[in-house]
Order: structure tokens, then C-alpha cells, then sequence
């Protein structure tokens, strides 16, 4: 277990959300799957929103939040990394019907529900009330667009 602080923390799920909008975009490019290059257009569009989201909440967020320590076992982090490479390997793989856009999904929501225990991860060892509001925000807006995420592809099933 080693100790990092919440903006750090935060700085790997910005990492890990960056790296997905470039694989998302080229996949969505390379694909010639019109149901999957449109999930991989949301999946895309999710994660910038995401990105840009946790950039401003901690923007916004006073210093000694970010500075936070918290016990971080490096595995936490690797499951998300886990996952993206999975996907990886799911759109190298990529066929024409329909259960491979549904793979893909699947794994694409698994890696939001990643995000959203690690920030209950940290959420839990916080002691102070201002970083655990902190948190809590951003626990509230993973869920509130990781349900909406799901609804989106739900919608597009029905099409």
C-alpha cells in the first residue's frame, strides 16, 4: 500500500479517461461496424465530458482537498487499466454483428463502474468533511452519467 494524495489519485483516472477518447476515436474512425462506430462516438463523448468535468471540479477545489493523503493500493488502479486494455483487445477483434458492439459496451461500462469504486475507495479513507463532500460530488455525477451512458445505449439497441 503506498500513500498518494486525491489529486493524484485524480490525475490517474485523468490520465486513463484521455487515453480512452484517443482509442474510442480511432476506433470510431477505423470501424466499419456503423452500431459500434456510434458507440464508440458516445462512449467518446462520455469521456470527454468526464475529463473536462473532474478537470473543473478540481479546478474548483481548494488546495488542501487536493492535498489529501489517501492509502492507495496499486492495484485499485490497475483494474480500470485491466479493463482498457481489454477493450482493446475486444476492438482488435473487432467482427461485424452485433454481440461485438455489445462486448465492447459491456466493457466500456465496467470501466465507468471501475472509476466509480475507486472513488468510493477514496471516499472511504478520507477523514475530513470537505474532501469527503468533494468526493461525494464526484461520485454523484459518475453515477448520474454512467446511468445516463447505459439509458444512451439502451436507446441505440432499440434503433
Amino acid at each position: 500500500m503506498a500513500y498518494v494524495t486525491i489529486k493524484n489519485a485524480l490525475e490517474h483516472v485523468q490520465k486513463l479517461r484521455r487515453q480512452m477518447v484517443e482509442l474510442t476515436t480511432v476506433m470510431a474512425d477505423n470501424t466499419q461496424n456503423d452500431y459500434l462506430s456510434q458507440l464508440l462516438s458516445l462512449a467518446e463523448k462520455h469521456d470527454q465530458a468526464m475529463s473536462a468535468f473532474l478537470a473543473d471540479h478540481m479546478a474548483n477545489a481548494d488546495e488542501s482537498v487536493l492535498g489529501t493523503w489517501v492509502q492507495y493500493n496499486q492495484g485499485a488502479g490497475e483494474g480500470p487499466l485491466a479493463l482498457k486494455r481489454q477493450l482493446e483487445e475486444l476492438l482488435s477483434e473487432e467482427d461485424d454483428d452485433v454481440s461485438a458492439a455489445e462486448r465492447v459496451q459491456n466493457a466500456m461500462l465496467e470501466l465507468d463502474q471501475q472509476v466509480l469504486r475507486f472513488y468510493e475507495l477514496i471516499q472511504e479513507q478520507v477523514k475530513g468533511e470537505r474532501p469527503r463532500e468533494f468526493m461525494e460530488g464526484l461520485i454523484t455525477m459518475e453515477e448520474q452519467k454512467t446511468r445516463d451512458k447505459s439509458r444512451n445505449y439502451l436507446e441505440m439497441q432499440d434503433l
